[in-house]
């Protein structure tokens, strides 16, 4: 490496911290952590990390000065402060899944999803191990661990376990395999289920014909027994779901869908929505008379489990009362990455509508911006805590206390020691 900083500034943004957060750890300024950034990304430090224990230490080699970073739960930091916030959150769980890039070119995006869904793939089991009914949603961050588990040949094996898709199909994507019915008929596989799942297959996932409703509850099964039971949505205890924002550049499907089919305009719906949880929509407050009118107008076109069934089911997960056996039932789960879910998710915990998060770093930063929690404050202080920092600090004060002559007799002698070798 040209400089022995290189490596440490490339290690930390990698690991999602921000450019000066890496200066104030590294004790470095602004534009030599610039130039740092720039010299890595040119010789590829930075398109494809392969972060390891022992890059780690060669970085660091001194185990005293070395920071402990397993020491530094980021997820239970974050739940701390958002319990601080609001002593009624829903909030049970904050996982950040550390050694993910925070970079943003369509490769590296795609190396992410498949590095989230390997480290995120336990903690889905897990959760699902505990459920008895279970939604799942759509999107590719909830998608990435089940084809981590496809991949590894992974079985869940809760044979217990009933699974069923929350939302319908878009037009322009059907048959998609990040969609809801997909990802429930790739669990169920996964499962050791053989047969049919609840799904809601061929449902159009946007629908303002009543008729038509009427129609899907009679003759299609999946329909009729999700949206038409009452007593069905009240027996889930857990969805697991990716989340959406209308924040962000760009078009996505569902975007897409509700800006080209159902006429809705860009900036209306940034105007009522954060995003979305699985399709239901995040509400902005304090709407105008127009603005929600045309919030009540998209969920009424909206044909799956909605954003007031998701609040429901993450305070009975919350509730003290449903905690039996030190077993905590699941609730509702998101799994996302990207600095661009941040609002979205902060939305979903201040709206008691999740109780746990599944994330990156590079979103867990963002995140804690957000909730004007600092990320570096604690690493920082385990780096100025060091034992040779404090030893040296002891040696310090202890020189201060001599007397004058002394300090000039020391100091002649190590001038010697260290000009004999």
């Amino acid at each position: 490496m040209p400089s022995p900083n290189l490596a440490k500034v490339a290690y930390l943004v990698s690991l999602g911290f921000g450019q000066e957060e890496v200066g104030n750890l590294l004790r470095l300024k602004h534009a030599d952590v610039a130039r740092h950034v720039r010299r890595a990304r040119a010789v590829g430090l930075l398109e494809r990390p392969k972060l390891s224990t022992t890059v780690y230490e060669r970085l660091f080699p001194d185990v005293k000065t070395r920071p402990d970073l397993s020491r530094i739960d980021y997820g239970l930091k974050l739940l701390q402060r958002f319990q601080s916030l609001d002593r009624g959150t829903t909030l049970i769980e904050v996982e950040v899944l550390p050694g993910l890039s925070c970079e943003r070119t369509p490769d590296a995006w795609d190396d992410r999803l498949q590095d989230f869904g390997r480290l995120s793939l336990p903690h889905l089991q897990t959760l699902i191990a505990k459920a008895r009914r279970c939604g799942v949603g759509w999107g590719a961050s909830v998608a990435a661990p089940i084809r981590a588990a496809e991949h590894g040949s992974v079985s869940f094996g809760n044979l217990g376990l009933a699974l069923f898709a929350t939302c319908g199909d878009l037009f322009d994507h059907l048959d998609f395999e990040n969609a809801s019915s997909s990802l429930v008929e790739r669990l169920h596989k996964l499962n050791g289920k053989q047969g049919t799942a609840w799904t809601l297959k061929g449902v159009p996932a946007l629908l303002d014909d009543d008729t038509v409703r009427n129609f899907y509850s009679v003759k299609h099964n999946g329909y009729r027994t999700i949206k038409g039971t009452p007593e069905f949505m009240g027996q889930c205890d857990a969805v697991v779901t990716s989340i959406g924002t209308f924040q962000q550049s760009g078009v996505h499907a569902f975007k897409k869908a509700l800006m080209s089919e159902w006429g809705v305009a860009e900036t209306t719906l940034q105007r009522v929505a954060w995003g979305d949880v699985g399709g239901a929509l995040i509400p902005k407050s304090h709407l105008s008379a127009t603005d929600q009118a045309e919030l009540d107008r998209i969920n009424a076109l909206w044909t799956g489990m909605s954003f007031e069934n998701h609040q429901k089911i993450a305070r009975k997960a919350a509730d003290p009362a449903m905690i039996g056996d030190n077993c905590q039932i699941p609730g509702v789960v998101v799994f996302a990455i990207g600095n661009i879910k941040a609002e979205s998710v902060y939305q979903l915990v201040l709206q008691h509508a999740v109780n746990r998060v599944i994330i990156d770093l590079d979103l867990a930063t963002t995140l804690a911006a957000v909730a004007k929690f600092d990320m570096a404050e604690p690493l920082q202080r385990l780096l100025d805590s060091s034992p040779e920092k404090q030893d040296a600090q002891t040696i310090f004060e202890g020189f201060c206390r001599l007397p004058k002559p002394d300090q000039v007799a020391l100091l002649e002698r190590m001038k010697a020691k260290a000009a004999s070798g």
